[in-house]
């Protein structure tokens, strides 16, 4: 499965602006776009949006993404890109039952500097603290930070750069990590998926109100 985001134009009017919000004209700086958000909770493999949401434009990710984890099957693992790095989501998903791996930003969290820094291929790591942001968002979901183990496996992309991604899948021998790459780059069905409802299906061309 994969969870992501993308931005919707909305017919002019002033009731969709005023409910989902507007993002400015880059050419035309006066001129204002009505906008919203949509989120799509993907299967990458039969190609089929089990869950869709549409929001408004400024609405964060993760909102809508929390809404999706409502449909999540016990055996699903949801793949991500590194907008969706959070400790805190890390812990919602687990909680589910749902299984990740998720893209992380170099300087994600300090724990994980070494790791970056080594040769390890894959290596799990306890993690015994969360950010100030990240307890404040357990908080509003009544989740009690409780110290939880995560895997960091590498994988080596074509132009020599390296990506580390964060996984619940801890088992090394169940799931090695040369099979990281692959998985991952699944992902890239939801953007496939995206590209052919705008352009292809042209879900923009609103016909009606």
């Amino acid at each position: 499965m994969a969870i992501d985001v993308t931005c919707l134009t909305l017919p002019q009017s002033d009731e969709i602006i005023k409910y989902f919000g507007f993002a400015k004209n880059n050419v035309n700086p006066e001129s204002i776009i009505p906008m919203a958000t949509i989120s799509s909770f993907y299967d990458l493999l039969n190609e089929i949006i089990i869950d869709s949401q549409i929001d408004q434009y400024n609405i964060s990710e993760f909102m809508l993404a929390l809404a999706h984890l409502d449909k999540a099957g016990k055996k699903d693992l949801i793949i991500l890109d590194r907008g969706y790095a959070a400790t805190w989501f890390f812990i919602y998903m687990t909680l589910k039952n749902a299984d990740y791996v998720v893209r992380l930003k170099r300087n994600f969290l300090q724990e994980f500097d070494s790791f970056w820094n080594s040769k390890k291929m894959s290596e799990i790591i306890t993690l015994d603290r969360c950010s100030e942001k990240s307890k404040k968002a357990l908080e509003i979901l009544g989740i009690e930070f409780k110290s939880f183990k995560i895997r960091l496996v590498k994988v080596m992309l074509e132009n020599g750069e390296v990506e580390v991604l964060a996984t619940s899948l801890l088992d090394e021998e169940g799931y090695p990590y040369v099979e990281f790459k692959e998985l991952y780059f699944l992902r890239w069905g939801i953007e496939t998926n995206y590209n052919h409802l705008k352009n292809n299906l042209a879900i923009e061309n609103f016909t009606g109100l």
